[in-house]
């Protein structure tokens, strides 16, 4: 009594071109869009989505689910073909058996019912999807259907005006007519009225032949049975007190022997079961998604791990590059290819005649940014060794300092990505020695939310290394700008990734040792200060001669005191 697969190419010669059509276009997009992939699994998949738990993933990663109203990107319906095809070509019930097994644990059917229910303009994704409702009830899925509203949809698509999607429909809902639990979702929405209007009106004989099956499944099961009984008994109760029946009960072969009544235990049970349905479906639900989550999360894991490994090599390196910057020859640091060494000259050549915001500046800092982005780990080192003889930052960094943030946005953001991505492969004592930590720790109080993430990313790199944590100069930039506190305020930025930078960066800065020694030598000079201030003012007010107790008891006079705070100034 099930319909066959809607893909099979025994329905291709079908009239009104309605089958063959759809089993063309099927067959276009496959060649087309999976690149005519040919293998001896059936179940052949994307790249992208190697298993049925992939796709759901995938789907349920859909803005809303899958519930938008938004077109569909070549990534989702790639995804629902490939397990339309997965579906339709299944060799044996074994692996019919196995596949359903697959989508009622990955709970796909349910974005894929939400993305049809708001893409009915899109006649291809219908068929794809519809084909993936019917043979899934074909191959033993109709539980699965019934449960995430399949069977709602197909039945409302019976009066669809498509023809291929009224087959789809009607071949659907003769299916599920061999459950006993979707029997009773179709004669509650009154669908069995619809198939004998179908199988009387419609010109295509497929539609004629599922509307008849679905019929001829109905007239057999249980619930129609039980029904009819029900029918029958309520009017012979009628009949018996003297009441009238109603003219549509009055025989059981008219076209509609029974009404649904408005409340009764059978009706209470059902909702008691659609309520229990319901509860399944969100836990089956919450569940995919978590998975979902859990898959995505890993990936990111992978994903910043190597990074991590790339960040330490490139690390171990920089103790390296101190050599490399006193003039040493750097060992057995291979050359730098020269068609990068012209390009660096042309660069550097640029940015040192003429620093402006030129067309050609504004390309050569382009250029800059993109040599220092695409250095692998094998030419870092040749690359600094580089870059620190031609010296580009310097004339690179007195520009950013002086062009208008708000008027050359763009500029300013390729060259401060030059600046992060030389820190970060080892060269943040040449941006130190450029003057770069200053820009980077002015431009952090930027109103431009790129701006502000590039400048905590920079000053994050900056003080990812040893050298410059235990650099005085760096460490005084850093507490004469204000550089923690900022930082501190940026934590609680809106900007998440302003947020993680400036994070990352308060985490180096806490190892730093020299800048908590220049925090302690700030605070003697301002207790010197302080107490030198108080003996001045005691001495104007007490007429008392030159002579003054210093703050360790020895006695100063004034002139000495105020040479005391000068030396602590200094420190």
């Amino acid at each position: 009594p099930g319909a066959p697969p809607l893909l099979d190419t025994a329905l291709a010669p079908a009239p009104l071109g309605a089958c063959g059509a759809i089993a063309e276009a099927l067959a276009a997009l496959f060649r087309g869009s999976l690149g005519g992939v040919e293998s001896a699994d059936t179940r052949i998949r994307p790249p992208n989505m190697a298993t049925v738990v992939d796709i759901a993933a995938h789907l349920h990663s859909l803005p809303d689910a899958g519930a938008s109203d938004e077109p569909l990107d070549e990534d989702s319906t790639h995804a629902i073909a490939q397990l339309a095809r997965a579906l339709s070509e299944a060799k044996n019930e074994d692996d019919e058996a196995e596949l359903v097994s697959e989508i009622r644990r990955a709970g796909v059917v349910g974005p894929i019912v939400r993305i049809l229910s708001h893409h009915r303009a899109d006649t291809q994704l219908m068929y794809l999807g519809l084909s993936i409702l019917v043979n899934l009830a074909d191959a033993g899925g109709a539980d699965v259907v019934l449960l995430h509203r399949g069977g709602d949809l197909l039945i409302e698509l019976l009066a669809d005006e498509d023809v291929n999607i009224a087959y789809y429909a009607v071949a659907g809902v003769q299916n599920l007519s061999c459950s006993p639990d979707c029997v009773h979702l179709i004669l509650d929405a009154r669908a069995d009225e619809q198939l004998r209007t179908m199988l009387k009106s419609s010109d295509n004989e497929h539609i004629r032949r599922c509307a008849a099956g679905a019929l001829a499944n109905i007239r057999a099961s249980v619930p129609y049975k039980a029904r009819i009984a029900a029918e029958r008994t309520a009017e012979e109760r009628l009949a018996s007190q003297g009441q009238p029946s109603s003219p549509s009960a009055s025989s059981a072969s008219s076209a509609r022997s029974w009404k649904p009544r408005k409340w009764s235990p059978r009706s209470e049970q059902s909702l008691q079961q659609a309520l229990e349905a319901r509860v399944k479906a969100d836990a089956l639900l919450f569940e995919t998604r978590w998975r979902a989550a859990v898959v995505l999360q890993s990936a990111a894991r992978r994903r910043l791990g190597v990074r991590v490994l790339h960040a330490l090599q490139w690390r171990e390196r920089a103790l390296d590059l101190a050599e490399v910057l006193d003039g040493a020859d750097g060992g057995d640091v291979p050359p730098l290819p020269a068609e990068r060494v012209d390009e660096l000259t042309a660069i550097a050549t640029r940015l040192r005649s003429a620093c402006d915001t030129s067309t050609e500046t504004k390309a050569a800092v382009l250029r800059l940014a993109t040599e220092l982005s695409e250095a692998d780990d094998a030419l870092c080192l040749p690359l600094l060794r580089t870059v620190a003889q031609l010296d580009p930052i310097r004339p690179l960094v007195r520009l950013l300092s002086t062009v208008d943030t708000s008027a050359h946005a763009h500029l300013v953001h390729v060259g401060l990505s030059a600046l992060v991505n030389l820190a970060d492969i080892g060269g943040a004592a040449l941006v130190k020695r450029a003057g770069g930590i200053d820009l980077l720790l002015r431009l952090l109080l930027s109103s431009d939310e790129s701006i502000a993430f590039l400048a905590s990313a920079g000053v994050q790199n900056v003080l990812s290394t040893r050298k410059m944590l235990d650099d005085a100069e760096c460490m005084s930039a850093m507490l004469r700008l204000g550089a923690e506190a900022t930082l501190v305020a940026l934590v609680e930025h809106p900007n998440e990734s302003v947020c993680r930078a400036a994070t990352g960066a308060l985490a180096n800065l806490a190892q730093s040792a020299v800048l908590q020694q220049l925090k302690d030598a700030v605070a003697v000079a301002e207790h010197y200060r302080s107490q030198a201030e108080l003996d001045l003012r005691e001495q104007s007010k007490g007429g008392l001669p030159g002579i003054a107790g210093s703050c360790d008891g020895s006695p100063r006079s004034v002139a000495a005191e105020l040479a005391n705070m000068t030396m602590y100034d200094a420190v």
